[in-house]
């Protein structure tokens, strides 16, 4: 290892191992697209080993065979952390709610994987998040209303999961939301006018495939940019 690093000056000699480790660590770590993973419970255990990487910004292990339960010390993954992508593995078991403390999220993408439960309230505390993709688990219970207060958020996909209730009134606080997909689920209600109709950049709207009584919005033809609208 010496022989891979340049020579740190003097006064960073003076560090103790700990911060040398700290400064030398990497900020990116993409493992997406292969077939890691043995099929144990315990192969998601090296995530330990990046909790000590105080400025990983991007971590990506979509697209392989990681199966168990997503531990809890994700929460304890650097806050610098601005992507976290798990998609289309096989992890199970809830959404550690300890994932409001990656407060510099703007990506978080855990589809197509096994996870149960509730989406936590905790969620809308990431309030730096743009994408947002929890579609195709088992995800049940009512959408957050907490949602709403992600302002930033501009792609919302929670499709073909078993959530219940009604569209949270909180989604009108989103003003440059240009993609939502909530089909597939067990929604019920009435579509809002006031909540549909307050995303002036919506592009995609699918509510296809719930449980939607009524009439539709007239607010839905205020939509100008709406390119798809399936319901």
């Amino acid at each position: 290892m010496s022989k891979l690093l340049p020579e740190l000056p003097s006064v960073q000699a003076s560090l103790s191992t700990r911060r040398k480790e700290e400064f030398l660590c990497l900020r990116r770590a993409i493992l997406s697209g292969n077939r890691l993973g043995n099929g144990t419970n315990n192969d998601l255990s090296f995530l330990i080993s990046l909790t000590r990487c105080r400025n990983l910004e991007v971590l990506r292990l979509e697209d392989n065979h990681f199966p168990g339960v997503l531990p809890n010390l994700i929460a304890n993954l650097s806050t610098k952390l601005q992507t976290l992508a798990l998609g289309r593995n096989q992890i199970s078991g809830v959404i550690p709610s300890g994932i409001v403390n990656l407060v510099n999220l703007a990506h978080l993408s855990m589809e197509e994987n096994l996870f149960t439960g509730t989406i936590p309230f905790s969620i809308g505390k990431l309030y730096k998040l743009q994408r947002l993709h929890l579609y195709g688990n088992m995800l049940s219970g009512p959408v957050p209303n907490s949602i709403g207060n992600i302002f930033d958020l501009y792609e919302l996909r929670l499709q073909d999961n078993y959530l219940t209730g009604s569209i949270p009134s909180g989604f009108k606080n989103f003003k440059g939301l240009k993609l939502l997909d909530l089909s597939g689920n067990r929604l019920n209600g009435t579509i809002s006018g006031e909540v549909i109709g307050s995303s002036p950049y919506l592009i995609y709207l699918n509510l296809s495939h719930n449980s939607f009584s009524g009439s539709l919005p007239f607010e839905v033809g205020n939509l100008k940019n709406l390119e798809v609208f399936d319901v």
